[in-house]
């Protein structure tokens, strides 16, 4: 029983302390605008789960990403 609390007390204190670095909602958004407006699209695809990255390849990627800025063009603001 003592080695079950102290390994629940091992986990929970280094769970508190396992990701100190916070990226917010905002800080991500515009990443993916400026890499958008800037055409980087292999920047937006490494955002990609590894599972839809086995179904589409960049290059499908790329071209959806071309036509849509093409068709839209670039991101001007961010709504919440």
């Amino acid at each position: 029983m003592k080695k079950l609390i102290l390994v629940l007390a091992f986990l929970t204190f280094s769970l508190g302390f396992s990701q100190t670095e916070k990226i917010s909602k905002l800080d991500i958004a515009n990443s993916i605008k400026t890499a958008f407006n800037n055409a980087n699209y292999q920047v937006l695809y490494s955002y990609f789960s590894e599972e839809y990255k086995n179904t589409k390849s960049l290059e499908q990627a790329t071209a959806f990403f071309t036509r849509l800025k093409n068709a839209n063009g670039k991101i001007t603001e961010l709504k919440a």
